[in-house]
């Protein structure tokens, strides 16, 4: 288990956030304290994975199958005939991504069937509570 009073200390001194958001980041970001302190982490990624989270867990979800299928994002784009900002997009939660296009990156990536119909409910609540708030 990661110590997150100090992983918040390192994100607030070496990428100049402020407390509270250290504090907030620190929850939901993986990265080690570690890669933080060796500044190997670059710091718009630190944010990006932190909104992220904040924002939208399938995202984060797609990101990490990516990444555990050994996938780069210029493959995934590859294989599908998208365009790279379309999947950065999906990635970074900054779009809905359709029925369609979860069950092509589900199996793509090699999820399981019963994590795909848990991802799948998860689209649907978020595209849900869109419409509500």
């Amino acid at each position: 288990m990661k110590d997150l009073s100090a992983l918040a200390d390192a994100l607030r001194v070496v990428y100049g956030l402020g407390s509270e958001e250290a504090a907030s980041w620190a929850t939901k970001v993986d990265v080690s304290l570690e890669d933080v302190i060796n500044r190997r982490v670059d710091p718009a990624e630190v944010e990006l994975r932190a909104r992220v989270v904040m924002q939208n867990p399938l995202a984060v979800a797609l990101v990490r199958l990516r990444k555990e299928a050994k996938l780069s994002a210029e493959e995934v784009v590859d294989k599908a005939s998208w365009s790279r900002s379309k999947l950065a997009n999906i990635e970074k939660g900054a779009v809905k991504v359709s029925k369609n296009d979860l069950e092509f990156l589900l199996k793509l990536y090699g999820a399981s069937a019963e994590l795909m119909i848990e991802l799948e409910e998860l689209r649907s609540e978020l595209k849900a509570a869109s419409k509500i708030g």
